[in-house]
């Protein structure tokens, strides 16, 4: 599995020089949305949007095929727009299998769910089950927030990580 770990990035074209530079398996993305626009897109720095589309070629756009799996871990990234959501959109342009949320989630509760799932996919847990274990184990922490129930997967919930050949 191949990772890049990078520091905040401040506008749409470095994001897009950064999802367009490699065959990426998993992308996660952490951050805000804007889905009261015509579409729903990914708040970058304070003046850019990119939406899931423009994201999708990003991420194929150097003849590479889509990543397996996308974490939307974004508030309201699967919660629909005027169309469709933003994980919606991420599956119809070609990504197997993409989380994201149907309302506003706590920091707390979105890295809580995202550690415990990816802690289980490495495990081999079918997503479906991984991201079910994760909701669950998270509001048993912590009964007052139920935001990690928001958390949802679009594609089969049997996938795990049988991660591309480099």
């Amino acid at each position: 599995m191949r990772t890049a770990k990078g520091a905040e990035i401040a506008n749409v074209d470095a994001l897009r020089s950064v999802l367009s530079e490699d065959d990426w398996d998993v992308v996660h993305v952490c951050g805000h949305a804007d889905s009261d626009g015509p579409v729903p897109a990914l708040i970058v720095g304070p003046e850019g949007r990119m939406s899931a589309q423009l994201m999708s070629c990003a991420l194929s756009g150097n003849g590479t095929t889509s990543p397996f799996l996308v974490f939307a871990n974004i508030c309201e990234s699967a919660a629909p727009g005027r169309e469709q959501s933003f994980a919606e959109a991420l599956r119809l342009a070609g990504v197997s299998c993409v989380i994201g949320t149907h309302g506003r989630v706590t920091d707390d509760a979105a890295l809580a769910v995202a550690l415990r799932f990816y802690d289980l996919a490495l495990q081999s847990h079918p997503f479906g089950s991984a991201l079910y274990r994760a909701r669950v184990d998270h509001l048993a922490a912590d009964p007052a927030d139920a935001t990690a129930l928001l958390f949802t997967l679009y594609g089969d919930p049997v996938e795990t990580l049988g991660l591309r050949s480099p």
